[in-house]
């Protein structure tokens, strides 16, 4: 069981603010066309300096940016064994990263891992306190898979911000973001599911906005959730990292199969601003 954290008024206040822009997607989800009017890819961010950018333009993942390997020195996760981060699996083609799962056993300490994945962190370059995280990117149409955009922190985990997290055998366009605070074993979790369109037909924008007294979390510049409960904002106290990859969903039921590889996660670029400090 998920352990939720004790409920205080300010999360009761974010529940209903929540709830009421969720009201408000689910009336762009009938008129798609002119969301995409009024809300665009790409926006402009007053009041903010860009500090990590990658477009993909260059041949191959740069390493003075990216590293397929997590901040505590392992190219695979030990609560993920059937899966490591391979950095073939990253290809960039015409300014387009896609991250690729493929059947390829390895040996690790902990046993034989069957499945190469793509991810890329860059914690060995940068780290941020607040700021405006955001990735374009196209989800896979295939079953089963998991691809995610997060901010860690070498220092200390949790805390943990999902950006979002696709669990593609659940059900289609659907998604949630999540944030984890306090102390582990039993560290507590606030997810929030999301229904949208067209993700794996197109390219989206997904975006959070960190501030010391609230968190925004964005779709294509659309506000649709907002976090203020300062119960989980003060445990957000260390620079973080951003790590995005794609994954298999190891979970029942979920339609993976060998079938449906690669199984590709593209993306267009990524970015990080941070906050004007005037």
């Amino acid at each position: 069981m998920k352990n939720k954290g004790s409920i205080t008024i300010n999360r009761i206040k974010d529940s209903i603010f929540n709830f009421l822009l969720s009201i408000k997607l689910s009336y762009y989800r009938q008129f798609k066309s002119e969301f995409f009017r009024y809300y665009k890819s790409e926006f402009k961010k007053p009041g903010m300096s860009l500090t990590f950018s990658d477009d993909f333009l260059e041949d191959s993942v740069e390493k003075s940016k990216w590293t397929n390997y997590m901040w505590w020195g392992t190219n695979y996760h030990p609560n993920a064994k059937s899966q490591w981060y391979d950095l073939s699996q990253c290809v960039i083609n015409n300014g387009i990263l896609s991250m690729n799962i493929q059947k390829k056993e390895t040996m690790f300490p902990e046993g034989v891992f069957d499945y190469a994945v793509g991810l890329l962190n860059n914690s060995h370059v940068f780290e941020q306190k607040y700021g405006y995280f955001e990735i374009k990117c196209k989800i896979p149409s295939a079953k089963g898979t998991w691809p995610a955009f997060w901010l860690a922190s070498k220092y200390s985990w949790p805390p943990e911000i999902d950006v979002f997290e696709f669990y593609t055998g659940k059900k289609k366009d659907c998604w949630e973001s999540n944030v984890h605070w306090g102390k582990e074993p039993k560290h507590p979790s606030n997810a929030m599911g999301h229904k949208v369109w067209s993700t794996s037909e197109r390219f989206h924008v997904y975006a959070v906005d960190w501030k010391e007294d609230k968190m925004d979390f964005f779709w294509n510049g659309l506000l649709i959730r907002r976090i203020t409960d300062k119960q989980i904002l003060n445990d957000f106290k260390y620079p973080m990292h951003m790590i995005f990859n794609n994954a298999i969903d190891s979970g029942a039921d979920r339609g993976f199969s060998d079938s449906v590889l690669p199984a590709t996660f593209k993306t267009s670029w990524i970015r990080a601003y941070a906050h004007s400090t005037k």
